[in-house]
């Protein structure tokens, strides 16, 4: 079954550290965590004391990572708010729904993991819920189909936000790198 501390460490990085792009919908983020978005996590605390003691952008972020509370929060943060993995067998397909729950939303991993299986000529209800059904289709699954489902549909999804968010097209030759990763 799919270790969480396995598919964090994957996640963490790619979404590399500390960053504040004025064009970016999140805003200000720290190893993918949008203060927009989650203004009461309460790494931001922890987070702030950091960047008081470093002004460049390679020590903050060295300085972040080595920091275990913020690390601790991290951890917490993305435990309990994206993990729904466990009973996957694949790690790497764990690895790359959580990747996609943290980036799409809470659901939408297992609503295109659902639209995969369905191109992959399986019948099931395509309701973003990782029950007994969807697990036994992909538990049968080849792993490398899986995955080429999963990236061409994150890709497919992504393609559709960002011409719902036109002001985010700058950003999607990298999303779409990640996406097919």
């Amino acid at each position: 079954m799919a270790d969480f501390q396995v598919a964090l460490k994957e996640l963490l990085s790619i979404e590399g550290g500390y960053a504040n792009n004025s064009s970016d919908a999140g805003g200000e983020t720290v190893f993918g965590i949008a203060r927009k978005f989650n203004p009461t996590w309460l790494g931001w605390s922890l987070v702030e004391a950091v960047k008081a003691q470093h002004q460049n952008l390679v020590d903050l972020n060295a300085a972040l990572l080595a920091d275990t509370q913020v690390q601790l929060a991290l951890t917490s943060f993305y435990k309990s708010k994206f993990w729904n993995f466990d009973k996957v067998a694949s790690q790497l397909v764990a690895n790359k729904m959580f990747e996609m729950e943290v980036n799409f939303g809470t659901g939408t991993a297992v609503k295109i993991l659902q639209q995969g299986l369905v191109r992959l000529g399986h019948s099931l209800t395509i309701d973003g819920s990782l029950g007994s059904s969807t697990l036994a289709l992909l538990t049968n699954e080849n792993e490398p189909d899986t995955l080429h489902a999963l990236r061409a549909y994150s890709a497919l999804y992504r393609v559709h936000r960002v011409l719902a968010e036109p002001n985010q097209m700058e950003f999607i030759e990298g999303w779409l790198w990640r996406d097919t990763a």
